[in-house]
């Protein structure tokens, strides 16, 4: 019998020491998750850092352009765009715009040539991986408004990651370049009749 409690206590130990190194196996484990664990979320905080960032520094640009800026992103979707372009557009018609695709946000205020422009600006930009420029007017008489497009693909090793499109008005320009034209042509006129 007292044999019998020493190889039980024997074995007794001997299962001890398996769960003492089972359990220190799975402390070291648990430690390691948590190390990682705490790596992960350091970067992630750091990661979310750098994006807010990056969102303040893109919205104050945007904010500040005189041009109707659009960000797009890879899928042609409106991730960003600037004040201005809110306020020269009727706001029901781009309420809202933020992950629209630009081609269903040019039908909201575009139609017939002008759409069609737009979008082969874009087709073509993306087709020849350069930027490329549409000149188009918007309106008729008195409110009438013409206007630069600029569209240049985002590239990432000749992958479409993003698109901006710039609008620059350039009606007072042409106008005043109208204006400069007629006054020239008047004078030449007069110095001919003279």
């Amino acid at each position: 019998m007292e044999q019998e409690l020493r190889d039980e206590i024997s074995r007794l130990k001997s299962e001890l020491r398996t769960m003492d190194r089972e359990l220190k196996k799975q402390v070291r484990a648990k430690t390691f998750i948590e190390n990682n664990l705490n790596v992960r979320m350091n970067m992630f905080r750091a990661l979310a850092n750098e994006n807010e960032k990056y969102r303040r520094f893109l919205n104050q640009m945007m904010k500040n352009s005189v041009d109707f800026l659009l960000l797009l992103d890879g899928a042609l979707n409106v991730a960003y765009y600037s004040e201005v372009f809110l306020r020269n557009f009727q706001p029901e018609q781009v309420a809202g715009i933020e992950g629209k695709n630009i081609i269903d946000v040019y039908q909201l205020f575009t139609c017939g040539e002008v759409f069609e422009q737009l979008q082969n600006g874009i087709d073509e930009a993306i087709n020849s991986s350069k930027t490329v420029r549409v000149d188009i007017v918007i309106g008729s008489g008195d409110s009438q408004r013409f206007y630069r497009v600029i569209n240049t693909p985002i590239l990432d090793e000749q992958v479409l990651c993003g698109f901006l499109i710039d609008w620059s008005d350039m009606t007072d320009i042409i106008n005043a370049k109208n204006e400069a034209e007629s006054a020239s042509k008047s004078k030449s006129d007069f110095l001919a009749t003279v």
